[in-house]
């Protein structure tokens, strides 16, 4: 007969946990909870808001944008960059190092890739935007126009 492993209480010869459900369930949380704390420690340790500091802190720049559409394309682009850049400033601002294996330089890089994706977006928007406008422009003096096809996974505005 086996024995329950100690890490997670799983019985092999039972195929099941000690408390029931599926065998690797309670593993699974235990797996969660340690990545939670490693990643709560880089985003809120030593920060004053307490472990939900990298939220309060990334919803107070939000805050200052109220006519921004943070659920755009663009939007969303640019709240990953601000999640990236706040775990760069607490880390930076505590002295700290990163026990999630992603110091201040990768946190930076992450900040450099959400920025070039946000300018792709917005150039896109912006020639999706232009090209309606001439379209517009086209049916009025009748000339004939082909409009500039929706960009790739956008929902039609």
């Amino acid at each position: 007969m086996s024995e329950p492993r100690p890490d997670t209480g799983y019985c092999e010869e039972k195929k099941q946990h000690p408390r029931g459900g599926h065998p690797r369930f309670h593993e699974i949380l235990r797996r969660q909870g340690e990545l939670h704390d490693r990643k709560n420690t880089d985003y809120a340790a030593g920060g004053k808001q307490g472990p939900l500091g990298n939220f309060v802190r990334v919803s107070e720049i939000k805050r200052l944008y109220p006519g921004f559409d943070w659920s755009s394309a663009f939007g969303t682009a640019i709240d990953y960059m601000l999640k990236q850049l706040d775990a760069a400033f607490i880390l930076y601002a505590t002295g700290r190092k990163s026990i999630t294996g992603e110091p201040i330089p990768a946190r930076l890089m992450d900040v450099a890739v959400y920025a070039n994706i946000a300018q792709i977006i917005y150039e896109e928007e912006v020639d999706f935007a232009n090209s309606l406008i001439a379209q517009q422009l086209a049916e009025q003096l009748e000339l004939p126009f082909k409009a500039a096809p929706f960009p790739e996974g956008w929902a039609n505005k």
